[in-house]
């Protein structure tokens, strides 16, 4: 069993991707939410550039640690086709499902596919960038409660910390921190059941007494929530569910 960390090689690459190269291939939808009675997803999967490209795609258990992502290979997660090419323009279901989806608790549980290209590096047109991303996969909880508590702290060194910690059975996605100028300070954090995490960002001291503003989204939102938090205050638990 292989067991890793994902570096920020992986962010490197994500957000490569994510630029929409036109060598690049595309995933949609880029998470997936999988019921408990019939525990299967679709991603589909195009090829946009001018060439055959092949693709491979595995799956991950997803823990948390110390504020760190950390993936196990994961047999129960099934992919199908796990490996395949595509002709310029071509596009394809792929499906990811869970075997024995009530072997696993009651609680939300996480994975990840990581879908990557594989094609023979041709180089001579020029530089080529093997892409990659990791696509969170969760399976749903028996009965969703949320309950996230953030706090933010100034830190000596002039760093502002964003406190996490996640004591619901749900996961729960910051979309952002915005401070009082309107400036976003910290973008796309994910804080899985019963994980905490601390970030911090360079900050001056500017908007001390005014609040800042988490967005946030969990399973079944369908649209963001808002929350004013001011540096220094006690943490606020944000119960939703």
């Amino acid at each position: 069993m292989i067991r890793f960390l994902c570096s920020w090689l992986c962010g490197l690459l994500a957000a490569l991707f994510s630029a929409g190269s036109a060598f690049a291939f595309e995933i949609g939808p880029v998470s997936l939410v999988l019921p408990r009675d019939n525990p299967v997803g679709v991603f589909h999967v195009a090829n946009n550039s001018p060439a055959s490209i092949s693709i491979e795609m595995l799956g991950y258990r997803w823990h948390q640690q110390d504020g760190r992502d950390f993936y196990e290979e994961e047999p129960a997660l099934i992919i199908t086709p796990p490996l395949f090419t595509l002709a310029p323009g071509e596009r394809r279901l792929v499906r990811a499902g869970i075997m024995e989806a009530g072997d696993w608790g009651e609680e939300e549980t996480a994975f990840r596919v990581l879908a990557r290209d594989i094609s023979p590096l041709d180089t001579s047109s020029g530089l080529r960038v093997r892409l990659q991303m990791l696509l969170p996969v969760f399976l749903e909880a028996a009965s969703d409660k949320s309950a996230l508590s953030l706090a933010l702290s100034p830190r000596g060194d002039g760093a502002l910390c964003l406190h996490a910690r996640n004591e619901g059975n749900i996961h729960e996605k910051l979309l952002w921190l915005k401070a009082p100028s309107g400036a976003r300070l910290m973008m796309q954090q994910y804080y899985l059941p019963g994980a905490a995490a601390r970030e911090c960002v360079p900050w001056n001291g500017d908007g001390a007494e005014a609040p800042f503003q988490a967005a946030l989204i969990s399973a079944g939102d369908t649209s963001p929530r808002f929350y004013d938090l001011v540096p220094g205050d006690d943490a606020r638990r944000l119960v939703h569910k």
